[in-house]
Order: structure tokens, then sequence, then C-alpha cells
């Protein structure tokens, strides 16, 4: 409970200095990443090569986003 008001809260506070479209790229990728790293360590699921190329295309499409996105700040 108290750990989702401070993920409200930063969420928040990113939006603000950055584009929303780079906060919620960044936001859902390093979600995903993190859901399939603590499910390989704490359950010991079976990451196979088409998962891990799924996860580096979403950390790829990430990082293309930051690097194209004009920011209203600059």
């Amino acid at each position: 409970a108290a750990s989702d008001v401070y993920k409200r809260q930063l969420l928040s506070f990113a939006v603000q200095m950055l584009p929303l479209s780079v906060v919620y790229s960044a936001w859902s990728g390093i979600s995903v990443l993190l859901v399939a790293v603590m499910s390989y360590a704490i359950y010991g699921d079976v990451l196979r090569w088409p998962a891990m190329m799924g996860l580096f295309f979403i950390i790829f499409g990430v990082v293309l986003v930051n690097m194209y996105t004009v920011s209203q700040n600059q």
C-alpha cells in the first residue's frame, strides 16, 4: 500500500520532467523486464531465447523512444 503511493508519486514527478511517451514506455518496459527477472530468480522460471529476444526488443524500443522524443522543456 505504501509502496503504491510512492510509485505513483515517482511516476507523477517523472511526467512533470519528461514527455509522457518517454515515461510510459520506460515504466512499462522496466516493469516487464523486472517481472521476468524476478520470476526467474524467485520461481526458477526458464527464460528461453525467444523470451529473452522479446525482452531485448522491449528495451531497444524504450531506448529508441527516449532517443527520438523531443522534450517541450528544450
